[in-house]
């Protein structure tokens, strides 16, 4: 599961968040810009809508290769 958001108070988020659905622990985080609010997917890929920076990232499907 995959979680972004807009941070808090006067501090933006600047990362995703992957858990593991089954155990749910943090598996990782992936740095993107600020506020990642919105994820699509097609097979291959990720896309990362950022509210704070107006940017769209993508990324594989393990949340590597982040690309602007």
């Amino acid at each position: 599961m995959w979680i972004g958001g807009h941070g808090e108070g006067n501090k933006p988020n600047e990362t995703v968040d992957v858990f593991d659905l089954n155990s749910g622990k943090l598996k990782d985080h992936i740095d993107v810009s600020i506020m990642p609010v919105g994820f699509s997917r097609n097979e291959d890929e990720v896309y990362i809508i950022n509210h704070g920076a107006n940017e769209l990232y993508a990324t594989s499907i393990e949340g590597k290769n982040v690309v602007v």
